[in-house]
């Protein structure tokens, strides 16, 4: 994922989360997300459906501080993801980074995302 050690074993994707977003089985288990972050990255509906994350997933997501410093999601990325502007500062996933979570275009008239 491009995600240095440290910032690999500060997150943590569920077997059920990695299925729904393209992760394989070694990553979901060096990720590892918390709750206080999902309310914090600004995902519509409409993205979670299309990154392949459900409610219950987005609700419980949450990226430390240090891991939100370390993502560094593109504009372009960042527009087509539906973050908000705080987030976006404080992000920035490398299209290397895009492709290899499993995420590809799907919409590019509007920018969405799926698996």
């Amino acid at each position: 994922m491009g995600l240095t050690p440290y910032v690999a074993r500060n997150m943590g994707l569920t077997p059920y989360v990695t299925h729904n977003m393209g992760l394989t089985p070694y990553v979901t288990r060096n990720m590892g997300l918390t709750p206080y972050v999902t309310r914090n990255m600004g995902l519509t509906p409409h993205v979670s459906r299309n990154i392949g994350l459900t409610p219950f997933v987005t609700r419980n997501m949450g990226l430390t501080l240090y891991v939100i410093r370390n993502m560094d999601l593109t504009p372009y990325v960042i527009r087509n993801m539906g973050l908000t502007p705080y987030v976006i500062r404080n992000m920035g996933l490398t299209p290397y980074v895009t492709r290899n979570i499993g995420l590809t275009p799907c919409d590019p008239q509007h920018g969405s995302y799926t698996v």
